[in-house]
């Protein structure tokens, strides 16, 4: 077993959580400063602390926990003796993609040029997990259009989600009069469901000024159009990407 009682500094345990994550998921991670890191993992470390179970600072010190990582992974156990410079090395030789962002070495790089629209649902995705799908991609620009871009998972409200795509060198833009509103979607039944998005895309040549900036924003950078749904038919997202295929612009899921 491998158990962690003392203080262990923040680094390290990311990376150590990284590595255990490769066999036994637990968290998503992204292409950051560092190498891989986790938005989620350290949300969950800072409401750990406020509750005071562990010190949280350069370090994080157990308090009323036991064990940091208690886990019967004998592969860590061999990691968990590695210095610092020798763990991050190994991560970066086994794990290129997370080092694209890196301040200490790149050994992968993802074009940042390109053009094009894009859509995507976070239904089902951690924050890192969606973050990793636009650095995949090389997205630039996140257009948000939810009406009200409130969510009760973490990192996906407008505040936190515009908070971590800036860390991402991601662009946010929300237009919410691209959005249902939510007495409509909670006033519509399933029965009714693709009449209320018919009514929607009838809508849009309303909204024209805003499908105009999508397409301008478009044809200078990579940008996506993200909404809830996992199912692209049941998202009104899905209703956009056909408005601009109308006007010549083919729009591929994410």
């Amino acid at each position: 077993m491998l158990s962690y009682t003392g203080p262990i500094n923040r680094l390290r345990f990311v990376k150590l959580m990284f590595l255990l994550s490769r066999s036994k998921p637990s968290y998503d991670f992204v292409p950051y400063k560092y190498g891989p890191f986790s938005f989620e993992l350290y949300h969950d470390l800072e409401g750990l602390s406020q509750e005071g179970l562990i010190s949280y600072d350069e370090k994080i010190v157990p308090l009323k926990t036991q064990r940091m990582i208690d886990t019967p992974h004998p592969s860590l156990e061999e990691y968990a003796q590695y210095p610092d410079n020798k763990l991050i090395k190994y991560i970066y030789k086994e794990y290129p993609f997370f080092t694209i962002n890196s301040e200490i070495e790149k050994r992968m790089v993802i074009p940042k040029e390109g053009h094009g629209i894009f859509t995507i649902g976070y239904q089902g995705k951690s924050i890192d997990s969606f973050i990793s799908s636009l650095v995949k991609n090389g997205i630039r620009i996140l257009i948000d259009v939810r009406n009200n871009p409130f969510s009760r998972k973490y990192g996906f409200s407008k505040s936190s989600l515009s908070s971590i795509c800036q860390k991402m060198e991601i662009e946010y833009i929300h237009i919410p009069e691209l959005g249902i509103a939510s007495k409509i979607r909670t006033n519509t039944d399933a029965n009714d469901w693709e009449k209320m998005l018919d009514s929607y895309e009838e809508a849009l040549d309303s909204k024209i000024q805003h499908m105009d900036k999508i397409i301008k924003l478009g044809e200078e950078k990579k940008v996506v159009l993200m909404c809830f749904e996992k199912d692209l038919s049941l998202c009104h997202r899905n209703r956009l990407a056909k408005y601009l295929s109308r006007k010549g612009i083919v729009c591929e899921d994410i």
